[in-house]
């Protein structure tokens, strides 16, 4: 029996109100990058805290701190955060580098319900919404439930897996925006960066190549075929010359001069690496003589 609300939500992501000529951006984009992104943001290259996928690097990749964001004020159209929120220690800092290099966007995350059933040790956050405001809540320690986890109640055929499975959108927080992101930390005297060490403990993968999934599904179908056609359809947004028009210094904000290998910022007076379609801005800055 084909389960017509599971494949719509499979879906959903290809369906986001963006333009043909709009510049699109993936914070975040991990193993499973938006197909319609034009440039891919991410920070860690291993596959330890992506159930296993390892970072894919199809198009244009930053590597950048997404609470530091490498782009020109409004430069971005439209910016997907997709599963991202969750994890950064410094909620408000984020929110608002989203809303300084984008015009709108859409965030989604694991909904507080869910997070309270099923906790993630790599969470920092619990969030909702409530009249298009995130409502944040931090976590003071990593919560692990062995209990819960023991009886698989997320297994497709466990009992809460049946539930969440037959009803995704009950179990996740969806957010369109465009200007500003209305939002409210609720305990914001909370420290919550704990969770900055568990991020860099292993990095069991590196950086991977755009393959599908082995397992057929319609989210891999569906993410398949949409990148591919984005892949030949997007080519003259998607190059070096459109990426340099939108970079700027992650600390001053000032325009880089770019060399084969490397680019650098003459305000700051340090340079960052570029490898193939590697922006690199994790790597320590050398300073320039």
């Amino acid at each position: 029996m084909i389960k017509l609300n599971r494949i719509k939500w499979a879906l959903r992501k290809l369906s986001l109100p963006v333009k043909s000529k709009e510049i699109v951006l993936d914070i975040g984009s991990g193993g499973y990058p938006y197909p319609r992104a034009d440039f891919l943001v991410d920070r860690i290259s291993g596959a330890e805290h992506r159930n296993n996928f390892s970072l894919i690097t199809d198009r244009i990749i930053i590597l950048s701190d997404a609470r530091k964001l490498p782009f020109k004020d409004k430069s971005i159209d439209f910016s997907i955060a997709s599963h991202v929120l969750e994890h950064i220690s410094n909620p408000e800092i984020f929110i608002k580098e989203l809303m300084r290099v984008s015009k709108r966007g859409y965030i989604e995350v694991p909904s507080a319900l869910f997070e309270r059933i099923f906790p993630y040790n790599i969470h920092c956050l619990e969030i909702d919404v409530l009249d298009d405001e995130l409502i944040i809540h931090k976590k003071s320690k990593p919560i692990i439930d062995d209990f819960m986890h023991s009886f698989s109640y997320l297994d497709k055929n466990g009992r809460l897996g049946k539930i969440m499975y037959e009803n995704p959108k009950s179990f996740h927080v969806r957010l369109y925006w465009e200007d500003k992101i209305k939002f409210k930390i609720i305990n914001d005297e909370v420290d919550c960066s704990w969770v900055e060490s568990i991020y860099f403990q292993e990095n069991s993968d590196s950086i991977g190549t755009n393959k599908l999934v082995n397992n057929l599904t319609w989210r891999n179908l569906g993410f398949y075929l949409a990148t591919n056609y984005y892949k030949l359809t997007r080519k003259k947004f998607r190059n070096d010359s459109v990426i340099k028009k939108i970079l700027c210094c992650p600390d001053c904000h000032n325009e880089f001069i770019y060399k084969r290998s490397f680019f650098y910022c003459p305000n700051c007076n340090y340079d960052f690496i570029k490898e193939k379609k590697v922006y690199n801005f994790e790597s320590k800055p050398h300073y320039n003589n």
